[in-house]
């Protein structure tokens, strides 16, 4: 089993963990569904395996999703404010772009189930 101490940026007990929080914040003008397969996409970009799995993830994380149907809401001021800018960018139909997003998950669970074979 690989040494926890060395993933923190060093060899033995005493490193340091020199790894930083960064937050990336991503907000959306999508259907619940598109949020799904997009939360989805980014736990197996950052983690570099699909979903619940054993052993370690590529990076220490979480994310959570904020709006309707979510633990927590958009406040209103920040949704006009997001929804003002994210309403002017030209984006795919709907439905093609749920299509797609679906697509992406199916074809990274894929490829990482394969990631073992030769």
């Amino acid at each position: 089993m690989p040494d926890p101490a060395a993933h923190a940026g060093g060899t033995g007990p005493a490193a340091v963990d020199e790894r930083q929080v960064y937050r990336v914040l991503v907000d959306v003008l999508a259907v619940p569904e598109q949020v799904d397969a997009l939360l989805a996409l980014l736990g197996t970009a950052v983690c570099g395996l699909p979903d619940d799995h054993d052993g370690a993830c590529r990076l220490a994380w979480r994310m959570a999703a904020t709006g309707p149907g979510r633990d927590l809401p958009v406040l209103p001021e920040v949704e006009r404010g997001v929804r003002a800018a994210l309403s002017a960018l030209e984006t795919w139909p709907p439905a093609a772009a749920t299509a797609d997003l679906l697509a992406e998950v199916a074809g990274q669970h894929r490829h990482t189930d394969r990631a073992g074979e030769t």
